[in-house]
């Protein structure tokens, strides 16, 4: 198996992974353009984006009409289709059986060419408000949104993907097409195909190239989020929350200090940082660790603890919590557990286990080459760092746990912290 990358003369960028003999084909456009990308130059100048345009853009793009809209098109076609918006992206996507070509090519004509007409934007407007009214009420939404806007206090990562009532209501149509002309256009996107499929399945999206060709010539290149001067503190040390929950909940954050030093890796570099302090995290913090032991048997926490980490262009944090009867106490053994460990460094369990994940990782990413659907969108992921999947493979090899530990003490600092706490309302 191989991966195939050509440019189709419309300019879009097309990765091509064959796997002849498969009923089920997959597709994948990234457009890369997220929460965090609050500023486009348009018509030689820079637009500046209100909170939540991205992911408005994708409610734009799947918005309902007469016919049902674009899904239950899409449905009627045999087509299993969603998308979503992240931070530094949004992807389209959509696997099928049958009418593979067809589908493709009303999906991807549907992405470059987004109907954003007053009507669609208003109507688009209230949905939104409402949708992030619902998050509100979500314990776990809400504490990720307070946690960031306590570590963060100007890059854009401090707000929700969908943005804020205010911001949404903000968002006007030169804002969209701002947007659709920069970034929603087959230069700017990449699309990738896995299944039994060749380059006859890319649709000619050549129209859209010409009808955009007016755009500056280095907008593609400057999809940026404008010039922050983010400070390595934290804003707020602490927050507390109320809600109408059955168990509290803590979620404890540390600001990565090495921020500057994550921008300057090469993609390749970055990967392998990335993927051996989540693996050392899940050895000193994850289910079969000690740690988690102690606290699960003390009742600290439940089956609901976890452990992530967000890795963007001048924004890295950390993050674990959880449900717990207890939180405070909760938070306060797992900062000292975690100050500990990295204090004594990697021990002989440690060391095994880490290795023992490498190991179960490396596996689970040779099996995953098997299937269609997880092929097909770890390579659609890949294009936000411009790697092949194939290249990923190599992230493992000669992975090392004392430069994990290097690299979480550098990125794990009390002062650089802060903590959110969930209680239950009292009625």
């Amino acid at each position: 198996m191989r991966l195939l990358k050509t440019r189709h003369e419309s300019g879009l960028r097309v990765n091509i992974l064959p796997k002849s003999g498969f009923t089920k084909k997959f597709a994948g456009i990234y457009i890369p353009f997220g929460s965090v990308n609050t500023v486009v130059r348009y018509n030689g100048r820079s637009v500046r984006l209100p909170a939540g345009t991205a992911h408005y853009m994708e409610h734009c793009v799947f918005s309902k009409d007469e016919g049902g809209g674009l899904l239950s098109r899409l449905s009627a076609m045999g087509a299993n289709a969603n998308a979503f918006t992240s931070f530094d992206s949004t992807m389209y996507y959509f696997s099928s059986s049958e009418n593979f070509r067809e589908i493709l090519d009303v999906y991807a004509r549907a992405v470059m060419s987004p109907y954003l007409g007053q009507d669609r934007i208003e109507s688009e407007r209230e949905i939104i408000i409402q949708e992030l009214g619902m998050y509100k009420d979500n314990a776990d939404n809400s504490a990720f949104n307070e946690l960031t806007a306590n570590m963060y206090s100007r890059h854009p990562v401090r707000y929700d993907i969908g943005g804020t009532p205010d911001s949404v209501r903000r968002i006007r149509p030169v804002h969209l097409e701002a947007v659709k002309c920069t970034c929603y256009f087959p230069p700017s996107a990449v699309l990738t195909i896995c299944g039994d499929v060749d380059l006859a399945d890319v649709p000619d999206l050549s129209e859209y190239s010409v009808q955009n060709k007016t755009i500056d010539e280095t907008a593609v290149n400057d999809l940026h989020f404008g010039t922050v001067n983010e400070p390595l503190s934290v804003l707020k040390r602490e927050s507390r929350m109320y809600m109408d929950v059955a168990v509290g909940s803590f979620l404890l954050g540390f600001k990565n200090q090495q921020t500057a030093k994550l921008d300057a890796m090469t993609r390749s570099e970055f990967l392998r940082y990335k993927k051996r302090s989540e693996l050392l995290l899940d050895t000193l913090l994850g289910e079969a660790s000690d740690a988690f032991e102690y606290l699960f048997k003390r009742g600290l926490i439940n089956d609901s603890f976890g452990v992530s980490a967000v890795y963007l262009n001048g924004a890295s944090f950390i993050m674990i919590g959880g449900e717990s009867n207890d939180p405070e106490s909760a938070c306060y053994e797992v900062r000292k557990i975690l100050n500990e460990k990295l204090i004594e460094g990697p021990d002989d369990r440690s060391r095994n286990d880490f290795d023992l994940k490498v190991k179960m990782s490396t596996g689970d990413f040779v099996r995953s080459l098997d299937h269609v659907d997880s092929l097909g969108m770890m390579q659609s992921r890949m294009s936000v760092y411009d790697l092949d999947v194939f290249e990923y493979f190599g992230i493992y090899d000669n992975m090392d746990i004392d430069e994990a530990f290097n690299d979480l003490r550098s990125a794990v600092s009390d002062e650089a912290s802060s903590e959110v706490y969930v209680f239950r309302k009292k009625r």
